[in-house]
């Protein structure tokens, strides 16, 4: 049936950049809430509310999305390949490859600037995103350019795919391939120590008579009953007792408070963090959106 061979950046070809980038956009999503299974999400993971927002407004965002990463990162990967096809000795596969790459060397800066992950991960997955479309228009595959178009690759096709990844990294995870993350088990003693975040100044001091010290420790949890512009905590500069409470069905292992003179209720601490980098942190308010609180052992 002859395929007739040539340089993709047509109009047709750009519409098919576009709805791959579409489509590789929700799998990258799963891939990174799978990579993130092994992290401790402070009490802040996907609830059912969080979960319906996505199934909601993924098909108003996903096309738009999908055409600026083909804007910013697909076509002038393709653009650059094209130019580097010509004087690369070999196939032109080679010149367009080089392009992604370099593409994907500058895209790579910003995340890694803002501390979202280490360079080589994120260029990593630049690349994928610059080569991945262009590799696409250059097959000629005639059946996908009839077939293959926004809506259908990014919300069916993406979509599918990424509940297949979730799945996997899922039955993964349950079969050991995947790690686990654990808090660290710490001993009564190994709380005896001061607490604090450095970004605003909380301190709890935790004395091994279990005497509690706070200084501007968030305590009082006012979600609910404080206005829509008063934070769901209140500080508090006081003296209290401690205990070390055990991990059950009612929640993970930490640190109780009881400082009568903030808050007329037990304030729970969770432990968090590595065995070489403790944490105690909370968590006020909605878990999608709430106010985390992590305080280190100095």
């Amino acid at each position: 049936m002859g395929w007739e061979k040539k340089e993709p950046g047509g109009t047709g070809d750009v519409e098919l950049m576009a709805a791959a980038c579409t489509l590789q956009l929700p799998v990258a999503g799963a891939l990174a809430m799978v990579a993130a299974f092994d992290d401790n999400d402070y009490g802040q993971g996907f609830n059912s509310i969080g979960l319906a927002c996505v199934m909601i407004f993924a098909p108003i965002v996903l096309p738009f999305l999908g055409w600026l990463q083909c804007a910013v990162q697909a076509l002038p990967a393709l653009a650059l390949g094209k130019v580097l096809a010509a004087r690369v000795p070999g196939a032109a596969w080679r010149g367009r490859a080089l392009a992604a790459l370099l593409v994907a060397a500058v895209w790579a800066v910003p995340p890694t600037a803002l501390g979202i992950s280490s360079y080589p991960t994120n260029l990593l997955v630049c690349a994928a995103f610059c080569a991945f479309p262009g590799y696409v228009a250059t097959r000629p595959w005639r059946w996908v350019r009839r077939r293959l178009r926004m809506w259908s690759a990014g919300l069916f096709g993406g979509g599918l795919l990424a509940l297949l990844t979730l799945l996997a990294g899922a039955v993964a995870q349950g079969v050991g391939l995947l790690p686990v993350y654990e808090p660290p088990v710490l001993t009564r003693g190994e709380l005896v120590a001061e607490w604090r975040d450095a970004d605003d100044g909380a301190a709890l001091r935790l004395d091994a008579d279990g005497r509690a010290r706070l200084t501007r420790l968030p305590a009082e949890d006012l979600f609910g009953s404080a206005g829509p512009d008063d934070p769901p905590f209140s500080r508090c500069t006081a003296t209290g007792t401690w205990s070390r409470r055990a991990g059950d069905t009612s929640g993970d292992a930490g640190v109780e408070i009881d400082v009568p003179a903030c808050t007329d209720t037990t304030l729970h601490w969770t432990i968090g963090g590595t065995r070489e980098d403790p944490e105690l942190y909370v968590l006020f308010g909605d878990p999608d959106a709430g106010d985390l609180h992590i305080l280190t052992r100095s």
